[in-house]
């Protein structure tokens, strides 16, 4: 409905009523229109050759007393708009055609009639009508400030004006709200129809316009207080967000995104930024990284200071939170009051000293039963298979860690019902190990596991497994498992999901490293034929001084812990591909004295982190740092060479892929004999060679940086069969 608001000028005194109702109709049918319709009506309205303006007038008023919607018939048939000889030429090009001329004179105007001033309130919608599906509709409404408001609408109020003369204060015109019964009754031609619509389309274009300014004018409103919105946060981060250096501390980089502040720049290539930060600020700086500041420390002779801090530092804050964050289990934390349980020391308790040689038989058996036994793989002497080495290392190093530290849930009847349950539940935890795993990155970043759904689903399943009634059900579970249980109940406040969550910690923590360094080893030594011929010479001289013997049909080699401790050649490639992050938190503001005699000061709740790849590729510590040489960490004797110096000054800090102090992985000496274990067998029982001999070294994946050894960004294609000959 459009409704336009006519204002007459003010008369004084009482006046007829018709010239009330005159106004407004000389404001819609001019003189000019008059005549126009006159001329055209005598000249070819045949029936009403002597219409005068008097009738004119008079047929209109009955018009607008009867309402459009009912129109007086006769007369409305007879009236004519124009030149008829020209009408049918003229309607090829242009559907209003027939009333073309008095149409143009009518909406030219229909542009004067309005006067706005401040009482206007313009209100808009969509209204539905029948031909047009969504019709522009504006009402403007004039409302005066007197409380006597007199208003007249086409087709429901016959009267036109206050009957005193007074002002016609509102005058609404309908030109589109009429029904749909009885705009088919007046229309009574499709042909009418089209022009009907034209003219309501012709009548609502203003209203379409304003409804787009608006639009606009909303979206640059809205624009505009985002602007601002955006403006005062950047206003409020400069003055409280961004650290300032005060004297004595190192300097502070914070990054030019709000909270994030390096983070995108470290993450992109962490050893090509902080190189070029030391090479601007120094040996030590300070750089704001996801809402934490972190001083990274670059000099190697200054690593001590920091490690042996262990009065102003705390290892276990960081390392517990992330713990939390990521497997949603109550903290380990004595202090917060779940548990009482040193974990470290269980830890050392059970993974290293004693506890290790029963690991190490465990996994020889594991390795064996999964390379030659199982399903999984079928070497042969007679083909190659092809596999991706990192796949090939997955599946393997995946199940016999799995069931070296979890155990089995069967003994030793070979039911087969059970045996197809266990390879099952096997490969059950390794599809859901590597679903979590693949977004550890961005939890350990701060993203809540909720929004990772199937990586949320996959912790649960693998939780689900380690409930306590689950792990009491099997055989042959480690050492580590059975005390952590036991304490779990004893001295802990979890409950069973918490508790199960920890296992779960506990698989991610042998898996997670262990499986990309097994990749690097194997393929570094597939890719270097004098580090394979080395390697093998190395199998071959423990194998025969232990009186072992190689049979693929019963696989039963089994090596000691000073056997594999005599394998120099087995454990070097993770200098480059190891990318920890050392890590301590500030527990108040202290002085942090470096190596050079200088001190910084460091605040409470700082992080000071050591980056080890900083070390690895050094060219002023190791010669061509990026290159593998098998022969790297041996001296002249072929014993494991210790002594490495930087600029003549010896390093008590070299090669540091498993951390630093206490902080140093617990499991460590276990996960470098499962390495070496698996490295031993397969160039025992296969003869292996990549796919293609002039396959590139695969790029690191840096997503990972920080979190220990870092994955290939793709897998390598080798193949490998039975060796024809044993050792």
């Amino acid at each position: 409905m459009v409704l336009f608001a006519l204002r007459e000028p003010r008369r004084g005194g009482s006046a007829d009523p018709r010239g009330g109702c005159r106004g407004p109709h000389r404001l819609f049918v001019t003189p000019a229109i008059e005549r126009v319709i006159l001329d055209m009506t005598r000249r070819y309205g045949d029936a009403w050759a002597r219409m005068g303006e008097t009738d004119l007038r008079a047929y209109t008023g009955l018009l607008i007393l009867a309402g459009v919607q009912v129109p007086v018939r006769g007369r409305g048939q007879m009236l004519r708009f124009n030149v008829r000889v020209t009408r049918a030429a003229r309607r090829a090009t242009d559907k209003l055609a027939a009333i073309r001329q008095v149409w143009d004179m009518w909406t030219e105007r229909l542009q004067y009639l309005y006067e706005p001033g401040p009482e206007v309130t313009v209100d808009e919608q969509l209204v539905p009508f029948r031909a047009l599906h969504l019709t522009p509709c504006c009402y403007m409404e004039v409302r005066r400030r007197r409380k006597v408001e007199l208003s007249a609408e086409v087709g429901e109020s016959p009267e036109l004006c206050d009957g005193k003369g007074g002002d016609l204060p509102l005058l609404q015109v309908s030109c589109c709200g009429m029904p749909s019964g009885s705009l088919r009754k007046t229309m009574r031609s499709q042909a009418a129809c089209r022009a009907w619509i034209k003219i309501l389309l012709e009548a609502g274009r203003e209203c379409w316009i304003f409804l787009v300014i608006n639009i606009i004018n909303m979206i640059i409103s809205i624009a505009l207080i985002w602007a601002v919105v955006v403006g005062l946060c950047c206003l409020l981060w400069l003055a409280v967000g961004i650290r300032r250096r005060q004297p004595g501390e190192p300097a502070v980089e914070n990054g030019f995104i709000p909270y994030l502040g390096c983070a995108l720049q470290f993450g992109a290539n962490p050893l090509q930024f902080l190189r070029s930060r030391q090479k601007k600020y120094g040996h030590i700086f300070t750089c704001k990284i996801a809402g934490q500041y972190i001083h990274f420390l670059c000099d190697p002779f200054s690593y001590h200071s920091v490690i042996r801090q262990g009065r102003h530092l705390d290892w276990r804050k960081f390392h517990f939170a992330t713990s939390v964050k990521v497997f949603g289990h109550d903290s380990f934390d004595p202090r917060h009051g779940h548990t009482t349980e040193n974990l470290h020391q269980t830890f050392l308790k059970t993974l290293q000293g004693e506890a290790l040689p029963s690991l190490i038989e465990s996994m020889m058996g594991h390795l064996q039963d999964v390379m030659l036994k199982s399903d999984k793989l079928s070497p042969s002497k007679d083909h190659w298979d092809v596999d991706g080495i990192f796949a090939f290392c997955y599946k393997v190093m995946f199940e016999s860690g799995y069931l070296t530290l979890f155990g089995k849930e069967l003994g030793e009847d070979k039911i087969q019902a059970q045996q197809e349950a266990q390879k099952a539940l096997v490969l059950n935890a390794l599809e859901n190990f590597k679903e979590f795993d693949k977004i550890f990155p961005a939890l350990v970043a701060g993203l809540p596991i909720h929004v990772f759904k199937s990586a949320h689903s996959a912790r649960e399943k693998l939780a689900k497994t380690m409930h306590a009634e689950n792990l009491s059900k099997r055989e042959n579970v480690s050492d580590l498992i059975s005390m952590r249980m036991i304490l779990n109940d004893s001295l802990s406040t979890f409950n069973d999901v918490s508790k199960s969550r920890t296992h779960v910690a506990l698989l991610w923590a042998s898996q997670a490293n262990t499986l990309p360094a097994t990749f690097w080893s194997l393929f570094y030594l597939i890719r270097s034929p004098d580090a394979m011929k080395a390697a093998r010479e190395e199998v071959l001289k423990i194998l025969e001084d232990s009186g072992l013997t190689v049979d693929p049909s019963n696989p039963t080699l089994n090596l000691t812990r000073d056997q594999l401790d005599n394998m120099p050649h087995h454990k070097k490639a993770m200098r480059l591909s190891s990318a920890s992050m050392n890590v301590r938190v500030a527990k108040e503001d202290f002085l942090l004295h470096l190596d050079n005699q200088e001190a910084y000061r460091i605040r409470k709740d700082d992080v000071i982190a050591l980056y080890p790849p900083m070390l690895h590729f050094d060219p002023d510590i190791y010669e061509d740092p990026y290159e593998f040489k098998f022969d790297r960490f041996l001296d002249e004797k072929g014993q494991e060479k210790v002594n490495f110096s930087r600029n003549g000054r010896r390093l008590r800090y070299f090669n540091m892929p498993f951390g630093s102090g206490v902080t140093k992985c617990p499991g460590r000496f276990f996960a470098v004999y499962e390495i070496k274990q698996f490295l031993t067998l397969v160039l025992s029982y296969f003869d292996m060679e990549l796919l293609d001999p002039a396959t590139q070294v695969p790029p690191l994946d840096q997503s990972r940086a920080g979190l220990g050894i870092l994955q290939p960004t793709y897998d390598v294609d080798f193949r490998y069969k039975l060796r024809s000959t044993t050792c």
